[in-house]
């Protein structure tokens, strides 16, 4: 009787409690479909990572360190799964809350794009208006995080000016930096953009002159440790020279060459 009892009230209340109840009563287990979740996400796994949502997984869950499957997805590059991940999010009510979704440490889907340059991951999460300015633990957001991808991609050409590595910059300027700014304008009007921008562009060029000059010194240094061992050479060639040639020598002749030996080696150590 109480079975009975049991299951008409099923029916009536299963349209009130939904996908929940049903996967109660069947034995679900919604971990293991939100790691198996995680997972695809992670590795990049487009067909397991539709499965798993199909099979119920939730799209926004988040593992002890607060990482989600846009997260893991965004970290790793995996641009395919997180256009996908969008799509999924865009049609969720807290859609924004979502894409901005934040890890333990306050990290974001973007700050992880921006920081290791990747172009196609940065533009799906701003046409999707994720938001730059979240700052993590430490103060960074997706916009200094950009900068530091063009620092060092800038510091590389410098080091090694190629044709590939210039165009690099250029990437990382007019497809990071420039969107992510002009995203900040839209979302966040009131926000002083031009006093963040030449803060970082400050902090750029300080960075590249430190080690333009890094390198110059490197550069000296090497010319004069080179110099230093030509001037060894020369020195030590001309003492064999007379050590040789000492039996044939006078005592006058050998004192001549001496003095001529100090001489050349005092304005050599002047020239240096």
């Amino acid at each position: 009787m109480l079975k009975q009892a049991f299951l008409v009230f099923s029916l009536f209340t299963l349209p009130l409690q939904g996908m929940s109840f049903l996967k109660l009563i069947s034995g679900y287990n919604q971990k293991y479909y939100d790691q198996k979740l995680l997972v695809a996400a992670s590795e990049g796994k487009l067909i397991p990572m539709h499965k798993s949502i199909l099979q119920g997984a939730n799209i926004l869950v988040q593992d002890k360190k607060g990482y989600s499957p846009l997260y893991v997805a965004a970290t790793n590059g995996n641009q395919y799964i997180v256009a996908s991940l969008i799509n999924y999010l865009l049609q969720l009510n807290q859609r924004e809350s979502a894409i901005n979704m934040e890890t333990n440490l306050h990290r974001t889907a973007l700050h992880e794009a921006a920081k290791a340059g990747n172009l196609n991951i940065v533009q799906s999460l701003l046409a999707a208006n994720a938001d730059a300015l979240i700052e993590d633990i430490q103060g960074k957001t997706a916009l200094s995080e950009a900068y530091d991808c063009l620092t060092r991609t800038a510091l590389r050409n410098v080091q090694n000016p190629t044709p590939a590595n210039f165009a690099r910059v250029s990437q990382i300027l007019n497809f990071i930096v420039n969107p992510i700014q002009k995203s900040i304008a839209q979302l966040h009007p009131k926000f002083p953009l031009n006093d963040e921008i030449q803060k970082l562009e400050d902090q750029l060029n300080a960075e590249i002159q430190k080690f333009q000059d890094e390198l110059d010194q490197d550069q000296l240094n090497a010319e004069i440790e080179n110099r230093q061992k030509q001037l060894d050479n020369e020195i030590r060639d001309s003492f064999s020279e007379i050590f040789y040639n000492s039996r044939s020598l006078s005592v006058l002749d050998k004192y001549k060459f001496i003095v001529q030996l100090e001489k050349h080696v005092s304005q050599a150590n002047l020239q240096e």
